[in-house]
Parts: structure tokens; C-alpha cells; sequence
């Protein structure tokens, strides 16, 4: 099965300090002027102002209008990173993404199968199932492990061999190596993206009722 790997999706980072950088570099060009304006109208015609005092006065003037020059060009890149940013996120409806979700579902009996996906050869894995309540309804564990995706199925009964109620289930998954140290893991979920909202300052994607950050998504499913 082909897969598409994608790194973690950057969220451009827009805050109110670009826009109160250039109000305080606008008003400190305006002060500037009033004062040099001032200047200009006070002196005594006939004892000049020094023309070394006055170049160096036009010089920082300058420096001013650069920043602030900058900063409008900086703001306006933002804003375009921002929108573009915002037409990438809905490229993702209707696509089948992986997320890092351990979330099981029972239905009518049936439940979802628990992925995971342990970064280095394991030991022992040992996968616990949850209810809402927190209580333990199961129990798994495996030895040598290799690393990679691993699927499980989970037949929504619990320990004893009860049905489970329908719901949401939520499976741990940790794993060990030889030495009895912890090796990293994720639970996998392939989820189709439902929609997008764009309230908040990055685009949050709609899946199943529940929202995922742009840079929780690492693979889209081909």
C-alpha cells in the first residue's frame, strides 16, 4: 500500500506585535518631525544650526522610515503567508490523513482495530483499554516486537468476554527494550478530513466531531 509521508504542517504565527511595532515606529516618526520642525522655526537666523548636528538629525530620520518601511513590507508577507496558509488547510477535505489518535469506537458490537507504531525493535509492548470512566476493559502484551506499524483488532468485549457498550475507547500503548528502557510510540489513526475552521489564528481541520491541529497531521493516505 503506497503511502505519502508529510512532515509536520508549520503554522505561520501571526500576533499583534507586527502592527504595534509599526504604530510605535509611526508615531516616533511623526514626534521626530514636530520636533524638527520645531527646531527649524526657533533658531536664530543669524546663529544657524550646526550643519554637522543637523545631517546626523536627517540620518536618524531616515533610519526611522526604513523601519517603519520594513515592518509594512513584513506585515504585508505575513498576511499572504497567512492566506496561503488558509487554502492549503482546505485541500485537505475529503482526504484520508494520519493522525496520532488512540481513540476506539464501538458501534453494534464492532469496534475499530488499535494501530501503533514503535520507533525501534521492542522487547515487550503492552497495550491497556480504557473506558470513559477510565476503567480497564482490556489488556494485551507482546514480545520482540520489531519497529514499524502494527495493527490489533479489538473486538469490543472486555476481559471477561462481555460486549462492550457502545462508545469511546481509548487505548495506551508502551513498550521497553531489552535493557528495560521506555521506547517511543504512537497510536495511528487514518481519519477523512470533514472540513476546516479558520475562527481561531491557524486553520483547525474538522474530523469526526473532533479538531486536530494542522501539525498533528504527518501522513496523507493515497
Amino acid at each position: 500500500m503506497a503511502i505519502t509521508s508529510t512532515s509536520a504542517v508549520g503554522t505561520p504565527t501571526t500576533t499583534a506585535t507586527t502592527a504595534t511595532t509599526k504604530e510605535s515606529v509611526s508615531q516616533s516618526k511623526d514626534d521626530f518631525l514636530r520636533m524638527l520642525v520645531a527646531q527649524l522655526k526657533q533658531q536664530d537666523p543669524m546663529s544657524p544650526q550646526d550643519p554637522t548636528q543637523f545631517t546626523q538629525q536627517m540620518t536618524q530620520f531616515s533610519m526611522l522610515e526604513q523601519m517603519l518601511n520594513m515592518n509594512s513590507s513584513m506585515t504585508s508577507m505575513v498576511s499572504g503567508q497567512s492566506s496561503s496558509y488558509k487554502v492549503a488547510a482546505t485541500q485537505y477535505i475529503g482526504k484520508t490523513v494520519r493522525v496520532d489518535d488512540s481513540r476506539l469506537a464501538v458501534s453494534n458490537g464492532a469496534g475499530d482495530a488499535m494501530r501503533f507504531r514503535n520507533e525501534q525493535d521492542a522487547a515487550m509492548v503492552a497495550i491497556t483499554v480504557v473506558d470513559s470512566n477510565g476503567n480497564v476493559v482490556q489488556t494485551h502484551q507482546f514480545a520482540n516486537v520489531k519497529a514499524g506499524e502494527h495493527v490489533v483488532p479489538f473486538d469490543a468485549v472486555d476481559s471477561n468476554g462481555q460486549a462492550l457498550a457502545d462508545g469511546t475507547y481509548i487505548y495506551d500503548v508502551r513498550a521497553i527494550d531489552e535493557d528495560q528502557n521506555p521506547i517511543q510510540t504512537s497510536t495511528i489513526r487514518d481519519v477523512v478530513v470533514d472540513g476546516v475552521n479558520f475562527e481561531g489564528n491557524e486553520p483547525v481541520l474538522l474530523i469526526g466531531g473532533k479538531r486536530y491541529a494542522m501539525d498533528e497531521v504527518y501522513e496523507i493516505r493515497m
